[in-house]
């Protein structure tokens, strides 16, 4: 009834004083929202619908391919991802046996390409941040609400990302997403010994300064030693940039990056933070997880994969080649025991994770 009432409105306003037709063309992916609470209704891929009409105080037509309009009531729409030149799978219609499920809530965004498999429970939050002003997501990351600590962070490069080297703001503060209590502030890391270490790097988002700005939540950071910080990740994080913001090298590009809490001895220890009774787990591993993608010029796209994992340790890296740290997305998994760009086509997935090849990687 309400559907039809909502209709019947619509109509007759469309009547009376005119629909507003948006001029978005139908080659762009666009999602609705809904417009009080902003939580993301459904997506629209390029192609899959004729055009959209907006009812001025009711909601929205979506006129879909070969289908009747559907309609949503207090709802609003954006283009999304309007750069990107590999648009991540439709989570209606994608045939994959592995990829992420009920995509409602905070798990919204998790049939895109970035995303690892999601570990179910109650324990685990997902945290999505975008900017305002950039229109792709800024990163999302799994928190363990038990360990109090991130699981991994994931983002893409791509043309609507570009590096604008912004000014770092070094502004620390807490994941508006997650309960206050079940993360540390800026000062648990006090005198500590250890930096706060980012996983998204702040030279990850060079596109605005409020795009930057969202890499410092104290979710995309773990307890690091300086040595490693600001040594060997540091230049595994220069050499992903140098792959993210050439687009001569590829079109776009996923990353996960993050360290190992899952397992007690994957674990240097705790470390005991200095304004709160919390103790935050000390990754003794650190790794990144790579996936590009580049369309050639029969159309077609080529997708290849390369992990990298490192010790998290005082040891001084500077003479070591990144390339001796590299292994196949299937060994990480087996290190991690995380499922590693699950939303890719099954064959594509089993493709990219048993080899990779080291002399297609711009190093």
């Amino acid at each position: 009834m309400k559907r039809f009432i909502f209709m019947f409105v619509g109509v007759m306003t469309a009547l009376v004083i005119g629909a507003q037709t948006k001029n978005t063309s139908n080659d762009k992916d666009i999602e609705v929202y809904d417009s009080k609470t902003q939580a993301v209704l459904r997506t629209y891929k390029a192609g899959t619908y004729d055009f959209v009409v907006t009812l001025e105080g009711y909601g929205l037509k979506v006129y879909v391919k070969s289908k009747d309009s559907e309609d949503f009531f207090d709802a609003a729409y954006r283009v999304v991802s309007q750069t990107d030149p590999n648009p991540d799978p439709d989570p209606h219609d994608q045939v994959n046996k592995n990829k992420n499920t009920n995509l409602v809530g905070n798990r919204q965004y998790a049939w895109r390409l970035e995303y690892p498999k999601l570990r179910e429970g109650t324990e685990n939050i997902i945290s999505v941040h975008k900017a305002q002003d950039v229109e792709d997501i800024t990163l999302s990351l799994e928190w363990d609400t038990n360990k109090k600590a991130q699981r991994w962070s994931c983002f893409q490069f791509h043309g609507g990302t570009p590096n604008n080297n912004v000014e770092r703001k070094n502004d620390f503060r807490q994941d508006p997403n997650i309960p206050s209590h079940l993360q540390p502030t800026h000062k648990d890391y006090a005198s500590t010994g250890y930096d706060r270490g980012h996983m998204c790097a702040s030279e990850d988002r060079q596109t605005t300064q409020e795009h930057n700005s969202q890499t410092f939540f104290m979710t995309n950071m773990h307890p690091q030693l300086h040595s490693h910080n600001g040594g060997i990740w540091k230049r595994l994080e220069e050499l992903v940039q140098k792959w993210g913001y050439n687009r001569s090298f590829c079109d776009t590009l996923y990353a996960v990056k993050a360290g190992t809490i899952d397992k007690e001895t994957d674990l240097l220890g705790y470390m005991q933070a200095a304004k709160s009774n919390m103790k935050l787990p000390i990754p003794k591993y650190f790794y990144m997880a790579i996936l590009s993608f580049k369309k050639g010029q029969d159309g077609k796209g080529q997708y290849q994969a390369i992990g990298f994992w490192t010790v998290h340790d005082g040891v001084n890296y500077k003479k070591v080649k990144l390339n001796t740290l590299a292994c196949s997305i299937k060994e990480l998994e087996a290190k991690t025991g995380i499922d590693f760009f699950c939303n890719l086509p099954d064959d594509i997935e089993k493709m990219v994770e048993e080899a990779y090849d080291p002399d297609q990687w711009n190093w």
